[in-house]
């Protein structure tokens, strides 16, 4: 007897366009913030410091902020640098 898929979707639905099964979308920001949290203690691992690794975001435009803002220090805009 050969092999058959299983049925994941109807057979079709009112509009006769078979639905789609979507991955639900992972959140990039979080793993960058992740991201930049690792590369801090693995900067201080291997270097040995102690002291307070300070990270500063250079950017061109405005920054907004929201929750996920807490990683970095501090926020250097083009219009900080031009005055």
């Amino acid at each position: 007897m050969p092999y058959t898929f299983p049925k994941m979707f109807p057979a079709s639905s009112p509009s006769g366009v078979r639905a789609r099964k979507v991955a639900p979308k992972r959140s990039r920001r979080a793993s960058k913030a992740e991201k930049i949290d690792n590369r801090v203690s693995t900067f201080q691992q291997e270097t040995g410091t102690d002291k307070n690794i300070l990270v500063t975001l250079i950017t061109v435009k405005p920054v907004k902020e929201n929750a996920r803002t807490d990683t970095v220090s501090s926020f250097v805009t083009l219009q900080d640098l031009l005055g």
